[in-house]
């Protein structure tokens, strides 16, 4: 039975008991009726109230900041309590309604003709007045959020005849005198009954969103009634269960995402943690949970160093209060290394705490690294391409001074020159085999070792003998040179310069420090095969041009100077006589 109806049903028994003077408690009843209706009217609204600005634990906005949610909400009072209601900011405009024709969302409420609404948004206090376009009374409640901040109103519409009942009562004080004993007992009765009942109901509420702020999800009215407050417990249930699904949903995400997520509180103990954030530290969640953070996460710098005392990400964030982000190594329980990027988003809530969130990036940091290594083997490339480019320019450079040489000495002092560029820190000689092909004499030198002798026979060097490059060296079972002067740690080198199917001599290299650079030759391999090529040929190009010289100014029978020599000698002679003659004067 509604509340209403036992209400009307406390004013018959009363108007039967007092008998004679039916009327007048008929009329008092009605004042007691009204007083009751509108501090129940208050009670509705105020609740009402709560529940526009009421702001779930999970983060949901309130109705205020959801227009369709609050329009849906005033209609379901309406068709609920079968009264009018509207919500109406600090400034007096309309931001919902129900079953009110007169007035649209955005209209400025100005049907309170003592600015009712103005003072009760100023004070606080609940107001009624009555509006003269539509002469209904008019409840005002003031909206406050949070605790004594006025930030709009609701208008609850009650009975008008409770203000006739008012006016009717007040022409027939004078006969309350005279039931007043037996009316006030009446009345006082059924109104503890009453209020008893309408404590109850608005105890379990009370009781079960006290319960619900403080975040035990699974809070539950219990009712056996068919009053408003059993509707009311059945929507408190309802959204309860609503809350309960979307928290589960939540936890849903939290426990299957990628992103390692734990929760500490003010204090710095880890609440919760999800699997991927226990998989992370290497610890099982049941062994995090509860403990201080640095007890369970051991976060490095980036480059593995120790965070300064307060510097981490997770100490600033619950020093300051403020969100921080930044990369860490994590050192998990096995003593291995995990590069994080940790976020440190603070809680709203009034006792503190942080989310802490965990993003592994060990792939990026690996592809890093190989971009890194490919960076650096194709600078190497580029560095060796730059090396063999100058090689090439240095080999055509030296071709072109030897190719401009008209005579042994000249090859020879050139040869001398460039070696000790193109071969730097190595000693050398070259050796040409003579005419006859039994000795094999040095011709240039370079360096500050001799390893080999002057004049040898062809037959004294492995490389003549093989017709291939000949090495020896600590560590070689090769046999060394008979033409090799000391049998110490030195390493050296003999190659054949072979030209137009001949070989004119050998090219020898000695490494004083071959033990400790066992690589030397390998280095210079490239480049010593383009130098000895290119020395046996333009020796052998001087080698032929001589022969032809020699056969263009001797007679090839005798092997005396013929008239060509003649003609070149008296020129030079007459020549060299003018210059002295000259000199002279």
């Amino acid at each position: 039975m509604r509340i209403k109806s036992q209400i009307i049903l406390s004013m018959v028994a009363a108007a039967a008991l007092i008998g004679l003077v039916g009327g007048v408690a008929i009329f008092t009843q009605i004042a007691a009726t009204k007083s009751l209706g509108l501090t129940e009217a208050t009670n509705v609204a105020r609740e009402l109230a709560d529940t526009i600005v009421f702001k779930s634990s999970d983060g949901t906005p309130s109705l205020l900041e959801r227009p369709e949610a609050l329009k849906q909400l005033m209609e379901h009072q309406h068709r609920r309590l079968h009264r009018d209601f509207l919500v109406l900011d600090n400034n007096k405009t309309i931001l919902a309604h129900a079953a009110d024709e007169e007035h649209q969302v955005g209209d400025k409420f100005g049907h309170d003709p003592g600015n009712e609404i103005g003072q009760t948004l100023a004070d606080g206090i609940p107001r009624r007045f009555v509006d003269p376009e539509e002469v209904n009374a008019i409840l005002a409640v003031p909206i406050e959020n949070p605790e004594d901040t006025i930030i709009g109103a609701v208008l609850l519409e009650y009975d008008p005849v409770l203000q006739a009942a008012e006016q009717s009562t007040n022409s027939l004080l004078w006969l309350v005198g005279l039931s007043a004993t037996a009316a006030v007992l009446v009345a006082v009765g059924f109104a503890w009954l009453l209020l008893r009942r309408f404590s109850s109901g608005l105890g379990d509420m009370m009781r079960g969103m006290e319960a619900l702020a403080k975040g035990n999800a699974m809070t539950r009215i219990s009712h056996a009634r068919n009053d408003e407050f059993g509707q009311l417990a059945d929507g408190f249930n309802t959204m309860a269960d609503q809350l309960a699904s979307a928290r589960a949903h939540v936890e849903d995400i939290v426990e299957t995402a990628a992103e390692g997520i734990a929760v500490l509180n003010g204090d710095g103990r880890v609440a919760s943690a999800n699997p991927a954030a226990a998989t992370m530290i290497g610890r099982r969640a049941d062994k995090i949970v509860g403990q201080q953070w640095d007890s369970v996460l051991t976060v490095r710098d980036p480059r593995g160093g120790a965070f300064a005392a307060g510097a981490s990400p997770i100490e600033m964030a619950l020093a300051t209060g403020r969100q921080h982000q930044g990369e860490v190594r994590l050192t998990r329980s096995d003593g291995s290394h995990l590069p994080v990027i940790a976020s440190c988003s603070p809680l709203s809530r009034s006792e503190g705490g942080l989310v802490l969130t965990l993003n592994d990036i060990s792939e990026l940091r690996r592809a890093e690294g190989v971009v890194n290594e490919r960076a650096d083997q194709l600078a190497l490339l580029n560095r060796e391409l730059h090396d063999k480019s100058e090689t090439t320019t240095r080999l055509v450079k030296l071709g072109e001074l030897l190719q401009a040489c008209v005579t042994f000495p000249e090859a020879f002092s050139v040869v001398g020159t460039a070696m000790a560029e193109f071969l730097g820190g190595l000693s050398g000689t070259v050796h040409l085999t003579s005419a006859s092909r039994n000795l094999v004499e040095e011709m240039a030198h370079w360096g500050d070792v001799r390893s080999s002798a002057t004049q040898f026979a062809p037959e004294d060097c492995w490389a003549l003998r093989r017709g291939q490059e000949h090495v020896a060296g600590p560590g070689m079972l090769t046999p060394r040179c008979a033409h090799i002067t000391e049998n110490g740690k030195k390493g050296y080198v003999c190659m054949p310069l072979a030209a137009q199917g001949e070989t004119l001599g050998i090219l020898h290299l000695c490494e004083p420090n071959a033990a400790e650079k066992p690589q030397w030759l390998t280095e210079r391999q490239q480049i010593l095969r383009g130098v000895v090529d290119t020395l046996a040929l333009a020796l052998a190009n001087l080698r032929l041009r001589e022969t032809l010289r020699q056969q263009s100014i001797r007679d090839p029978n005798t092997s005396l100077f013929n008239r060509r020599y003649l003609e070149e000698t008296s020129s030079r002679e007459l020549r060299r006589g003018w210059s002295a003659r000259a000199s002279r004067w």
